[in-house]
């Protein structure tokens, strides 16, 4: 009877223990929450020791400041990108360069883009909107498979009307 008891008691604490690991993973998964980060400025404000991009990004009505030290030329104020944080402690953040984003409120074009760089997380595109211009995007690993990238492929490039400098390449939209 006694190594009944002690079989119980341990399938018990078992049981506990997975019960616990899968309400703390579940909490974890609950906490990760996603809003747009906007740049706003192409450096760290004056007289800080920091260098690199500034972007904000609100929850709740609370407008946070995240400081990037990538310091990517082609980046242009005004671009948005999805951002994750943890909705407990949402200064806990990041931004997911992967997913460059437009609000639906924004006025959009198109325009023909051609890959001059393609590499394994990122290619620079041109495009030409009343001058050539040439951006960088990232994406994630399995991209340039997915879409079988090379340099000189043409695919769409919407762009923001009155600011083509914001720009983002579609590679669902080959031209």
């Amino acid at each position: 009877m006694h190594r009944h008891s002690v079989f119980f008691v341990m399938v018990g604490v078992l049981f506990y223990v997975g019960i616990s690991n899968a309400r703390a993973q579940s909490k974890k998964e609950k906490r990760q929450s996603y809003t747009i980060a906007t740049l706003m400025d192409d450096h760290a404000d004056p007289g800080s020791n920091s260098d690199g991009l500034k972007f904000e990004y609100v929850v709740k009505k609370h407008t946070y400041t995240i400081l990037d030290g990538n310091n990517n030329i082609t980046l242009v104020k005004g671009d948005k990108f999805r951002l994750q944080y943890d909705s407990l402690n949402p200064v806990d953040a990041k931004i997911l360069f992967e997913e460059p984003v437009f609000l639906p409120s924004e006025k959009l074009d198109d325009a023909e883009g051609t890959l001059k760089e393609v590499h394994k997380t990122y290619c620079l595109f041109k495009y030409h909107v009343v001058m050539e211009r040439t951006k960088i995007q990232y994406y994630y690993e399995g991209t340039v498979e997915k879409y079988h990238l090379k340099k000189g492929d043409k695919f769409e490039v919407r762009f923001l009307l009155g600011y083509p400098e914001r720009a983002i390449i579609n590679f669902d939209t080959p031209y």
